[in-house]
């Protein structure tokens, strides 16, 4: 499956979309250390990225206290967010996709091959899809 990453944004705050956040005078709230802070890092030119500590707490704190106009990370998370935080919401768009993979140990190589059968049927049967759908994950998909 794929994994969008976006933006929450608090409310009144100036940016509109995904496009509009990488601008002079946005500060950027991401969990510090993750993997959207260090897709952000790379790829945020103008605004201002503010390390917070990791959580929902602190990704709410962050939005409800005006210490960040948006808070970056996946798009589920960033839902549940916008449910926590009076006027807040997703911006459309993403910065990023986070494509997931199954692994097997390097002693377990044998079973790669019935990993890898498993993983095609479920795709294509749509058990993944279904599975998704079921838990409400916003920002995920079959690619």
């Amino acid at each position: 499956m794929e994994v969008d990453n976006g933006y929450v944004a608090r409310a009144g705050a100036a940016p509109t979309s995904a496009d509009d956040v990488d601008r002079p005078g946005v500060k950027i709230a991401v969990a510090q250390g993750s993997a959207p802070h260090t897709v952000l890092r790379r790829s945020i030119k103008q605004a201002e990225i503010v390390p917070v500590p990791g959580g929902f707490e602190a990704a709410r704190d962050a939005l409800a206290k005006g210490n960040a106009d948006v808070y970056g990370e996946n798009l589920h998370l960033a839902h549940r967010i916008a449910d926590a935080v009076p006027g807040a919401h997703v911006l459309p768009g993403r910065f990023n996709v986070v494509q997931m993979a199954i692994g097997v140990r390097k002693r377990a190589v044998a079973a790669l091959r019935a990993v890898d059968e498993f993983v095609t049927k479920i795709r294509a049967d749509g058990t993944v899809q279904k599975a998704i759908t079921e838990s409400g994950l916003n920002g995920v998909r079959v690619p």
